[in-house]
């Protein structure tokens, strides 16, 4: 879709992106919304994209985390959250809290 707006001779603006990373998040497609965003950099639309991935990473690591709670996991579930950390990926309270502010 990127490439059809750009062949016609529209340069995209941050909406257009942001429409398009939001369709990579909610589609679980990590690789390509970390290829949109590098391109943003590029085109210089920056930072709505960094929100969208924070949350899509977020939401993979706590459906981890509960579904090895569910499954009585706690070491499991415990060693992902300790990853998550370790990575530098806010938990949801934490990301929440800050995009309020």
């Amino acid at each position: 879709m990127l490439d059809e707006i750009i062949s016609r001779g529209v340069k995209p603006d941050i909406w257009s992106y942001n429409a398009i990373q939001a369709y990579h998040c909610d589609h679980c497609e990590v690789n390509r919304a970390f290829r949109l965003m590098f391109k943003m950099e590029k085109d210089n639309c920056l930072p709505d994209p960094y929100i969208m991935v924070l949350k899509l990473l977020i939401s993979t690591y706590a459906v981890l985390i509960h579904g090895f709670c569910k499954k009585g996991k706690l070491e499991e579930a415990g060693k992902y959250f300790e990853m998550m950390i370790d990575e530098g990926i806010p938990s949801y309270i934490t990301l929440k809290y800050w995009l309020i502010k």
